[in-house]
């Protein structure tokens, strides 16, 4: 049996179901865009909520990381090198080779240094003498006398000079070697070998600069630290 229906009947089911096409189109735009708008709002949520990344460059010179993970690199940076004065130097009470000084750094105390240099430097010139010293080793005992920092010098198998810095300086400045930022660890941990690694591209230029990678180590990031007379040896 064949059923035949009017021509207005046709035109209304067609119009119903071109609006049912079109109501599930709307829906469905709306719910796309719900979804995407939730999505973005979770996202910048989660962004805010994250503890921002530290930024190297925006610590202040002088003043040891305490954020670890910010740079790790391995380079000059980290570092910690300053003018200091010779207070009073002596033979070391158990060896030979050493000298026990007092040196002042800036800090409220000076600190004691054991330096194998009386093979080197007579005693007498190392009274009063502005030296470069790097701050940030773990103290050590040397024969039984703790050792809190190390005196730097151009060195050679056979001789050894104490590196030098312009007498206008004074204790306690910080020697920088722009472009590497500084930001130096509190205290070098020996089992990372962050001094051992740094050291070997620590080394006096053709010029008698003290330089790491042919960047020269400056006072407060203006004066070069030279050598007295050695040229190309290893600063240590």
């Amino acid at each position: 049996m064949r059923m035949e229906f009017s021509r207005p009947f046709l035109l209304f089911s067609r119009s119903f179901l071109a609006f049912l096409v079109y109501v599930q189109f709307i829906w469905l735009e709306d719910f796309i865009l719900d979804k995407a708008t939730t999505a973005v709002k979770e996202s910048s949520a989660n962004r805010h909520s994250q503890p921002a990344e530290a930024e190297v460059k925006g610590t202040a010179v002088g003043v040891p990381r305490k954020i670890r993970g910010a740079d790790d690199s391995v380079d000059v940076g980290r570092l910690d090198l300053r003018v200091g004065r010779i207070l009073e130097a002596a033979r070391h009470p158990d060896a030979d080779t050493l000298y026990v000084e007092k040196i002042d750094l800036g800090e409220a105390q000076p600190r004691t240094v054991v330096s194998g240099l009386v093979r080197h430097v007579p005693v007498e010139a190392m009274q009063n003498k502005l030296v470069m010293c790097l701050c940030n080793l773990k103290p050590m005992k040397m024969r039984g006398v703790e050792s809190q920092a190390m005196v730097m010098c151009a060195s050679t198998p056979e001789r050894v000079e104490i590196l030098e810095v312009d007498p206008s300086s004074k204790p306690g400045q910080v020697v920088t070697c722009p472009p590497f930022v500084h930001r130096p660890d509190a205290v070098l941990n020996p089992k990372k070998k962050v001094w051992e690694t740094v050291a070997v591209d620590l080394a006096v230029s053709a010029d008698g600069r003290a330089a790491y990678k042919g960047y020269p180590l400056l006072v407060d990031g203006q004066v070069p630290v030279t050598a007295p007379s050695l040229r190309g040896v290893p600063v240590k």
